[in-house]
């Protein structure tokens, strides 16, 4: 584990202070808590504006598409089953 450190104003520290006292964690705990979850977001942003430049440019597939597809993986899947249950 890295140690980090990083400079807050007095009334952010005296926040976490109080914030960790009545949760019963740490400062250190809760600051890690609260970068883990900004970190987390800000993937999750990149990730739906990559879908939107997808969609946006045209890179869909559509629900009915994917359907179709997955239905035509299970039938092949059963066809395979019965084909090798013939020759068992």
């Amino acid at each position: 584990m890295q140690t980090v450190s990083v400079p807050i104003d007095d009334q952010l520290a005296s926040g976490l202070g109080k914030l960790a006292s009545r949760s019963g964690s740490t400062v250190e705990q809760i600051m890690r808590d609260a970068a883990a979850t900004f970190a987390e977001e800000v993937e999750l942003e990149n990730f739906l504006a990559e879908g939107e430049r997808d969609v946006s440019n045209g890179r869909i597939v559509s629900h009915e598409e994917v359907l179709r597809f997955l239905n035509g993986m299970e039938e092949r899947a059963r066809e395979e089953v019965e084909r090798r249950s013939r020759l068992a």
